[in-house]
């Protein structure tokens, strides 16, 4: 759209005139078409993981040198488990971790992360983890300011 307008703003002939209004009705019509298909592109890989839907459990439990992360989906019933997940990583496996003012972010990849609401934390303080995180990652650790 931007194009466009420079182009009616900076014509020299009537073909950039058209060409501008062209640029300008293509970037109309373009831009809210690729922003409607992420959102259903999203929709329809969020409806196909359904194991990590609001009904599974996540837990986190820190170590000095590692961190353990439990997921589980009940089923229906509740009685047993229709999904049970447990990984151990070393730190040194996490490609970053930011801290906001509500939540810590543990990121596996670019693409990938843990997030963890504080006011989720069951045990110790923000500081033991502020503390834990800055040691095992540093400078690949960002707390909020």
């Amino acid at each position: 759209m931007l194009l466009g307008i420079l182009g009616i703003v900076c014509r020299e002939d009537v073909q950039d005139l058209f060409l501008g209004v062209y640029f300008i009705v293509f970037g109309a019509i373009f831009s809210p078409l690729v922003i409607l298909l992420v959102k259903v592109l999203q929709n329809y890989h969020i409806k196909s993981f359904y194991i990590m839907s609001s009904e599974t459990l996540q837990a986190f439990r820190f170590y000095p040198d590692k961190l353990e992360i439990t997921q589980i989906k009940k089923c229906g019933n509740g009685e047993e488990n229709e999904f049970e997940d447990n990984a151990v990583a070393k730190y040194s496996c996490f490609f970053k971790a930011e801290e906001t003012k509500d939540a810590y972010f543990l990121f596996i990849s670019r693409m990938q992360t843990f997030v963890i609401p504080k006011n989720d934390l069951k045990q110790g303080t923000i500081g033991d983890l502020n503390d834990l995180l800055s040691a095992n990652l540093g400078r690949k650790f960002k707390r909020c300011k």
